[in-house]
């Protein structure tokens, strides 16, 4: 699974991008790279990377018990 930070790049390189393509306007301050974002907004990215890693994890632990259920069956 990629890292916490890798994740919240995508996230902020995705939002940015997204929110062209839709004509938002973000703040100045945050149309810039991952590393030269503002301190808060960078540790928003980083906690929202942590909610996506959990909900991954989640549905892989569920899918697993999925299997084995099947697998008992059989």
């Amino acid at each position: 699974m990629k890292s916490q930070e890798e994740i919240a790049r995508m996230l902020h390189e995705v939002y940015e991008t997204n929110a062209k393509v839709v004509g938002w306007k973000t703040q100045k301050e945050c149309r810039v790279r991952f590393q030269d974002l503002p301190e808060s907004n960078r540790l928003v990215m980083l906690r929202m990377a942590d909610f996506v890693r959990s909900m991954i994890r989640e549905e892989l632990a569920r899918q697993k018990d999925e299997m084995k259920y099947v697998e008992e069956e059989y």
